[in-house]
């Protein structure tokens, strides 16, 4: 998912790249944690 989300949007910075692929990581991070809490 996260290459589709980079090759479709090319315009964006390598920041912006860093920043996303954090973000995503985070929220997986919550959801298995959530799962595995529950």
């Amino acid at each position: 998912m996260g290459m589709n989300f980079i090759a479709m949007t090319p315009e964006l910075s390598v920041a912006d790249v860093v920043k996303t692929q954090q973000y995503f990581r985070n929220v997986i991070d919550i959801y298995f944690t959530a799962q595995i809490g529950d």
